[in-house]
């Protein structure tokens, strides 16, 4: 079942996007939980941009569900904007930098866990 909201709650901008929750508050903003290791984004942005990427993704998600262990499903990939043969690249350099221990299982979603003694 779906919910149904009424805009006429939410205050706009010029362009369109909301300045204002219905309570009068800002809308939702997502962000990453900290603490996050330093060393650790420094180290995957040294393999590449996407591992950088997959990197902020899997600590979002470790924000989210407080455990280092993240289903690295296709859904959580396409939110971030990057495709699965991108993130499985550079998942196996961030496995060689020993930043994540991935368990692959054919036909599964990878599951990532976050190495965090850097």
């Amino acid at each position: 079942m779906s919910k149904t909201i009424s805009l006429e709650k939410y205050k706009y901008n010029r362009n369109g996007n909301s300045i204002t929750g219905p309570s009068g508050s800002p809308p939702f903003e997502k962000f990453i939980k900290g603490p996050v290791s330093l060393s650790w984004i420094t180290s995957a942005s040294k393999i590449s941009s996407s591992a950088l990427s997959v990197g902020i993704l899997l600590w979002y998600y470790h924000g989210l569900s407080g455990v280092p262990i993240i289903k690295l499903t296709t859904k959580k990939l396409k939110e971030f904007g990057i495709s699965k043969r991108t993130a499985y690249r550079a998942l196996q350099r961030m496995e060689d930098a020993r930043l994540v221990h991935v368990d692959r299982k054919y036909g599964r979603a990878p599951l990532v866990r976050i190495l965090i003694n850097v």
